[in-house]
């Protein structure tokens, strides 16, 4: 892009593509679950890896999944604090 200062500014573009297609179950705390859908204690998971629970599995909403990774960031970062705490 060429400003009419005659500055020109650019950057640098990589294509590709990845998809987690399913990923870890989590509970609503953040938690990952068994095969049973139980807690597993101290194990926590967010971001990609836990698309299947957040669009189903496989996802539908594969390219979306970067907006359910701060939210369950967040989630999962002051659970896995309470239980180090021994807050929970």
């Amino acid at each position: 892009m060429r400003e009419e200062s005659g500055h020109i500014y650019c950057y640098r573009i990589f294509a590709g593509g990845y998809d987690t297609l399913g990923g870890l179950a989590i509970d609503e705390n953040a938690n990952v679950v068994d095969e049973n859908n139980f807690p597993i204690e101290g194990l926590y998971a967010a971001g990609d890896m836990v698309t299947g629970s957040l669009y189903g599995n496989p996802p539908s909403n594969a390219g979306g999944t970067v907006y359910g990774a701060m939210p369950t960031g967040m989630l999962a970062g002051d659970m896995a604090a309470a239980y180090a705490k021994g807050e929970k």
